[in-house]
């Protein structure tokens, strides 16, 4: 292979700084110095270079899987260099498009990098630094996005961030989420990131469920939506990760309109401490109660002595 030199990226260009001079080298060393790089500064550097060098960085490895953006100092994600983003758009994505399984996009970029071109093979995609009203927008209306997200998508990661002009007493974290596995048909796997916690995810919709849903990675605002979620609505989890904000035992309805309850039952029970207290616990006013249990207790009997912190309660 002969020295080869590529002289037209100018000191702007943050891959081209350094001009990259390549040695007489078989393909196999060549291939494991490019693996060092970042996939897109391959592309981006030797595609059409010349033969062995097209050959090369159309491998899978390079082609797979592509981040098309960058990771701020402070973790945040930025578009690509306008002249690096324009060069995919227009002529690289097309001539791998074939090849690629996985996109990582942010909010500026993601219908020039997604309609740039077809993705055949097309089954992972990861949104970033989506704001909420953008989310709502593209997953609840008819995009020319709609038909990627309906067709192709069973892994999907999404960073939903919320602008400071936002409300903070909607529901949109819950309309977001029950929008997305609604609109992607064929969701697998799903990471689900959202910057705001104030607001509980499952209990604001009875709509939010999936009968094919793998593997789910979600913020969660309380335990009760732990709950929620484990619940039945889900039956095809196989992994669930969560991040819970607070850990409490969930709030109980209270009927304060019932006076008067009456509770028979033949069958014996085990539970009476762990789901007839409880309910009574409920009943903040009532005046009476008729209890006719066969109950299995440990300690004591269930007489009034059992039943006088329903009284008081």
């Amino acid at each position: 292979m002969r020295l080869y030199k590529r002289k037209k990226y100018t000191d702007e260009d943050k891959y081209g700084r350094s001009l990259l001079t390549l040695i007489d080298l078989p393909d196999e060393a060549l291939l494991l110095i490019l693996k060092k790089l970042d996939n897109i500064a391959v592309l981006y550097l030797f595609i059409d270079l010349n033969e062995s060098f097209n050959k090369l960085v159309h491998d899978s490895i390079f082609t797979n899987h592509l981040t098309m953006i960058r990771c701020s100092s402070n973790g945040s994600f930025d578009r690509l260099d306008d002249h690096i983003h324009d060069r995919f758009c227009s002529q690289i994505l097309s001539s791998i498009h074939h090849n690629i399984k996985w996109l990582d996009v942010e909010c500026s970029s993601m219908e020039d990098v997604l309609l740039s071109t077809s993705y055949p093979n097309l089954s992972g995609l990861g949104l970033h630094n989506i704001e909420k009203g953008i989310a709502l927008c593209i997953f609840t209306e008819e995009t020319p996005l709609t038909h990627i997200f309906q067709d192709k998508i069973s892994s999907l990661v999404i960073d939903v961030v919320e602008c400071e002009s936002s409300s903070m007493n909607d529901t949109s974290n819950s309309n977001i989420f029950a929008h997305i596995l609604t609109l992607f048909s064929k969701l697998k796997y799903f990471d689900y990131r959202s910057s705001f916690w104030y607001q509980s995810l499952f209990e604001m919709s009875t709509t939010i469920s999936s009968l094919i849903l793998l593997e789910l990675h979600i913020k969660l605002d309380k335990f009760a939506d732990c709950l929620y979620l484990l619940d039945g609505r889900f039956d095809s989890f196989e992994n669930v990760f969560l991040d819970i904000c607070q850990i409490s035992t969930p709030e109980i309805k209270e009927l304060p309109k019932l006076k008067a309850f009456s509770l028979y039952s033949d069958l014996p029970t085990f539970q009476y401490n762990e789901l007839i207290v409880p309910l009574l616990y409920r009943m903040v006013n009532l005046e009476e109660l008729d209890l006719h249990l066969v109950v299995h207790c440990e300690k004591r009997f269930v007489d009034d002595y059992n039943l006088k912190y329903i009284q008081y309660h």
